[in-house]
């Protein structure tokens, strides 16, 4: 057996001199951390027993690459295992070795000749698509993958954080974009996603997984394919929100511009809304002539015969162009909050959109055992100007009611709900956060007591981690 490391206590504070303190969170850290044990300060209820796994950018500079967006940093995952022996947890954090990084980690001696190079390539049918896992986590039947929004998945050691290479299905699916936000439906037992395929005839392909195994539901054929980051589910549909920022297959694939580069927004085309049943694959279809942008829905629910679908929204698609790097570290950083609204999709009848009268948010997660059903969400937030994401908020949707969590110089991550196994109310357990300290410059996780949204307990690393994006929680 390999004798524990020896538990790390925190090292003194470093205080910042940028108004911004947030703008650390958007710097490149260069570091990594072995597995270590460090001090749990306050409590955790016994039955946390889990390992929390994320992802998220870490480099933003890189010889053979140029990186100007925040969506567009080199993946670094972050493990925290806890529940393994009282007061104390073990934190790791890694750099995912990815072939993407590889490449864009070379020297370039020569950049011209590189730029001349990249503009070939995709003529010659040599473009490489990224592997590079900075989105979010899953496991895949027995596999553990990071994942961004192309089709090729990273594989990673869950404990040690190394990288495995590359998921290989096996099926002939085949596919250019994709969301890293797959739905994992409890009661098939199956993942649900979709990806969007190029050619000829555009279509988005959506599927199931069974054990990294796809099976095709429906093809969707559109002539302007949108760009839909996540998409929603009710216990029984996928919900397809195809906003009007259009990706133009022809640029993406001949052009080196970055992603968003190639997407273009049309406001007049509305926003048009396919529903997809799980099984059956049958379709239904609505229009908005409201144009809508999302990244993320929160949850779908199925109310007689109309579906609803709760998500977070955009006036326009302009929150792109906000989140470059230049901006981020500046010191009037953008507001990435979006409205919480409410889509109602009646079987026999046009679609209709409301807001919710709670706080704007993002980067939501729910109960994932009231999938279907949920009221509460937790979510990241913004009110201090010159600041990016300085708190939490938890929404009661039925009620209307919300709590807030901040503390000086905080700025917190995705707030992982993690359900009390006992559990009789929606909000019993706890919510985990990656927040990074803008006095201190390094990062701590905080475990808030979910019901009451305050503070147990926190371990602090002694280093910063970059902002990231998703992780999940797997329990024991």
């Amino acid at each position: 057996m390999v004798a524990a490391p020896p538990l790390r206590r925190s090292p003194e504070p470093v205080r910042s001199s940028s108004r911004n303190l947030s703008a650390l969170g958007f710097r490149s850290q260069p570091k990594e951390l072995p597995r270590t044990r460090l001090r749990i300060e306050g409590d955790v209820p016994t039955w946390l027993r889990g390992t929390l796994l994320r992802t998220g950018p870490g480099t933003f500079e890189a010889p053979s690459r140029d990186i100007e967006h925040w969506f567009m940093g080199l993946a670094m995952l972050v493990r925290l295992r806890i529940g393994d022996e009282p007061g104390v947890a073990e934190v790791s954090a890694k750099h995912l070795k990815s072939h993407a990084r590889e490449r864009a980690m070379r020297p370039n001696p020569f950049p011209r000749l590189r730029a001349l190079a990249e503009r070939i390539r995709p003529f010659l049918g040599e473009r490489p698509t990224t592997d590079d896992g900075s989105v979010n986590v899953a496991r895949i039947g027995d596999a553990m993958v990071a994942m961004t929004e192309t089709t090729r998945r990273a594989r990673f050691d869950p404990t040690t954080l190394e990288a495995l290479g590359t998921l290989e299905h096996r099926d002939v699916l085949e596919g250019h974009l994709t969301t890293a936000h797959p739905h994992w439906d409890a009661k098939r037992g199956c993942h649900f996603n979709y990806m969007s395929r190029f050619g000829p005839k555009v279509v988005h392909v959506a599927y199931r997984m069974d054990a990294g195994r796809r099976h095709l539901l429906r093809e969707l054929e559109t002539d302007r394919p949108a760009y839909m980051h996540s998409f929603g589910a009710t216990p029984n549909h996928l919900i397809f929100v195809e906003g009007p920022p259009f990706v133009q297959p022809l640029k993406l694939r001949f052009l080196t511009a970055d992603f968003f580069s190639c997407l273009t927004w049309d406001g007049a085309a509305g926003t048009r809304i396919r529903a997809v049943h799980k099984d059956s694959g049958a379709v239904q279809t609505w229009h908005l002539d409201e144009p809508l942008f999302t990244f993320h829905t929160i949850d779908g629910r199925e109310t007689g015969d109309s579906l609803e679908l709760d998500l977070i929204t955009y006036p326009d698609s302009s929150v792109l162009q906000e989140l470059v790097l230049e901006r981020l570290r500046s010191e009037g950083p953008p507001k990435a909050i979006g409205a919480v609204r409410r889509i109602r999709l009646p079987s026999h009848g046009p679609a209709t959109i409301d807001g919710l009268d709670v706080p704007g948010l993002e980067l939501p997660r729910i109960d994932p055992r009231r999938a279907g059903d949920s009221r509460m969400v937790y979510g990241v937030t913004n009110d201090l100007p010159g600041t990016f994401v300085d708190g939490l908020v938890k929404v009661d949707r039925a009620k209307g009611t919300h709590t807030p969590w901040r503390g000086d110089g905080l700025f917190p991550g995705e707030p992982i709900f993690v359900p009390d196994p006992r559990a009789a109310s929606e909000d019993e357990g706890v919510v985990i956060s990656l927040v990074l300290d803008g006095h201190r410059e390094r990062s701590l996780f905080v475990v808030l007591d979910a019901k009451s949204f305050t503070e147990r307990a926190r371990i602090e690393l002694p280093l910063f981690v970059p902002q990231g994006f998703h992780g999940e929680f797997f329990a024991d």
